[in-house]
């Protein structure tokens, strides 16, 4: 099997109509928990009412993942934050503060249970959640632990700009415009990404409540002199112009409309980063021209694949941020990448060299992207 290596993830597992499969994945995995997706809705509603409550210990899923191109075995122990995405994500919820300190929580427990991990990493909403996971990174270097964090939005990037040129081709670019939805991170990374291409134009538009103008964020990407770079006030002006959409915004409940589909071009294509996706089957019905990638997703490589489940994926899926945990424990093991002198050093806004090196490692390690959202399509 070879060396053991360890890392912690957290990810949040209450449904909140949306995430198709998060919570049902959950119970299978707790005997204490069995029948609560079939209970009646009070019951699930009392569940979700005392999550805070519930020790982090009982909510230990765990699962190991096998990785070929390697004499390592990696396992990941998967905690789940028992808190929707409105709440982790949402300022105006009444369980915001709550929500935020259980992710707090659960990760200064997990980090403790499991000493011999090398990384912790967050998923997107508990990392937004936890402002893209200083507060987490904060909560561990005061209680004396010295777990890096990671939020996973360099290899969600990758993914997203993988499918693209999977699609379009990279030297066709060139004749596109892309509009980015949200440009936090995640987005940033996706922009640095697209300004190593030709591509023609690139429209940036913040997601709503943001407090950072969008020409003080390009300037922080050094984006700013390019003029292909610009700013929109809203996705509803630049989608007749747009032909590739990311959607990356990570505010809860942000979606794509079907009649903002039926404005773009023939043949456009939309990048969903969104996990569940921010689109549905049914707004792609009467426009099969329009080409619906995910940007989120990975296949974990190996027989014993045991994440996808955990998270309402099918086994060996995984989401992007989730796979780019388990490749900075190979790295950090096999000696690849050096361990990072700050618990902070993979949170914020990725550099290139860390997107370069995820897009490295996915291809070394076997894993790959994929193309289809499960949840929007199967």
């Amino acid at each position: 099997m070879g060396e053991k290596v360890e890392a912690v993830f957290l990810v949040p597992i209450v449904s909140n109509g949306n995430i198709k499969g998060t919570t049902n994945a959950f119970v299978r995995t707790r005997p204490w928990a069995k029948g609560f997706d079939r209970a009646p809705h009070f019951v699930q509603s009392l569940f979700h009412q005392h999550a805070y409550r519930i020790p982090p210990q009982m909510l230990y899923l765990g699962a190991s993942s096998g990785v070929k191109h390697s004499k390592r075995h990696v396992v990941v122990h998967v905690y789940g934050v028992p808190f929707n995405h409105p709440e982790l994500l949402d300022v105006k919820n009444p369980r915001y503060e709550m929500a935020n300190q259980r992710v707090i929580q659960t990760a200064l427990h997990a980090a403790k249970r499991h000493p011999n991990a090398v990384v912790l990493g967050l998923g997107a909403a508990c990392s937004i959640a936890c402002r893209n996971g200083t507060k987490v990174a904060d909560a561990l270097e005061k209680a004396g632990i010295t777990i890096p964090v990671t939020n996973g939005s360099a290899n969600t990037a990758v993914v997203a700009h993988i499918n693209t040129v999977g699609a379009v081709g990279n030297t066709l670019l060139s004749g596109h415009t892309a509009t980015v939805v949200g440009i936090g991170s995640v987005g940033g990374s996706i922009l640095l990404n697209l300004a190593a291409t030709e591509i023609k134009k690139v429209i940036c538009v913040g997601k709503p409540g943001s407090n950072e103008p969008i020409p003080k964020r390009l300037k922080r990407l050094g984006l700013d002199t390019d003029p292909r770079f610009i700013g929109a006030d809203s996705l509803s002006e630049t989608l007749p112009e747009t032909t590739i959409l990311y959607f990356s915004s990570s505010s809860a409940g942000a979606a794509i409309t079907k009649t903002e589909v039926h404005e773009l071009p023939h043949g456009a294509i939309v990048v969903d980063i969104n996990a569940p996706p921010a689109t549905e089957r049914a707004s792609f019905l009467d426009r099969p021209d329009i080409n619906a990638l995910s940007g989120g997703l990975i296949q974990v490589p190996g027989s014993s694949a045991r994440l996808g489940h955990l998270v309402g994926l099918a086994d060996p899926q995984a989401f992007a941020c989730l796979a780019e945990t388990v490749a900075i424990t190979l790295g950090l093991a096999m000696g690849e990448i050096p361990s990072p002198t700050k618990l902070h050093t993979w949170l914020g806004q990725p550099d290139k060299d860390h997107i370069d090196w995820c897009r490295e490692a996915m291809t070394r390690y076997g894993f790959q992207p994929v193309k289809r959202d499960p949840w929007l399509w199967d």
